[in-house]
């Protein structure tokens, strides 16, 4: 069966062992949803990251234009499942690196529309997250729209290191 086409953001599953680190930051007037990967802004807040912008973390929880902060994993070391885009996933790609992909987040559902960019994979050290495995589940496999397991590589907090 075929792997549904349905972005969801980046969401978190393991720290490698240990509790996972978090904590509450200003955030800019804009809506942020659960799975969005957030930049460090030279206001002292945060706000949805582009390909190519070095991330803070990724958001847990929905924050409104009316809530002044947002509760974030800024931690490097963190592991998230997220789908791929723009192309086809392989065993072969791991612990190469890639970039996130912008999505129409589903405001209804109170989700990130946010996905990883196949596209953009590498062994560029300065690619915002490290592919570490395919995600374990139901209805997931090697292909178009794989969920993927992925680490921070290039992050406010460590810097990047070249894939294999």
């Amino acid at each position: 069966m075929a792997n549904a086409d349905k972005p969801q953001g980046f969401e978190l599953k393991d720290s490698e062992g240990k509790q996972f680190r978090t904590k509450k930051y200003a955030k800019s007037a804009a809506v942020l949803y659960p799975g969005d990967v957030v930049k460090a802004n030279a206001t002292g807040d945060v706000s949805v990251a582009a390909a190519g912008e070095v991330p803070v973390g990724v958001v847990l929880g929905y924050a409104d234009a009316a809530e002044p902060d947002v509760l974030i994993c800024d931690d490097p070391e963190a592991i998230f499942a997220v789908q791929v885009s723009n192309g086809s996933f392989a065993l072969a790609d791991v612990f190469q690196n890639i970039d996130l992909a912008a999505g129409t987040p589903d405001s209804l559902l109170k989700r990130s529309g946010m996905s990883a960019d196949i596209g953009t994979l590498a062994a560029t050290a300065t690619l915002q997250f490290k592919i570490v495995g395919l995600e374990d589940r139901e209805e997931n496999e090697v292909g178009a729209f794989a969920r993927i397991l992925v680490k921070p590589n290039e992050h406010l907090f460590k810097a990047g290191t070249a894939g294999v």
